[in-house]
């Protein structure tokens, strides 16, 4: 029997905007941020056991859409091989909170 090496590695980065937002949560009213009471993190944990790798990534908006979540998963594969199968994307869906596109803050994590 082969025996598997697990590794782990994990990463938080803020994504909190620096501007006013749309607050979703308040239905039928329009809603902006005045401020920042705690800030907003997408986080994502990768393991690796020698043989397959598996993407687990959380942020702190309230929606990700599929067309969203295939074009992350699109670019994760492209810049590390990781299948796209593989890649797990998850929305804390509290509300008070901003709506943002995904894939925008993937491009600006990834770009730092």
């Amino acid at each position: 029997m082969k025996k598997y090496i697990l590794k782990a590695g994990a990463a938080t980065v803020d994504i909190t905007p620096g501007k006013s937002m749309f607050l979703f949560g308040y239905p039928h009213v329009e809603r902006y941020s005045k401020g920042t009471h705690d800030p907003l993190y997408a986080s994502a944990l990768v393991l690796d056991n020698g043989h397959t790798q598996i993407v687990f990534c959380a942020i702190d908006i309230i929606f990700i859409g599929k067309d969203q979540a295939k074009e992350v998963r699109e670019l994760v594969n492209q810049k590390t091989g990781i299948p796209e199968e593989n890649i797990m994307i998850s929305a804390s869906r509290r509300f008070k909170i901003i709506f943002c596109g995904f894939s925008r803050i993937y491009k600006r994590i990834y770009a730092q």
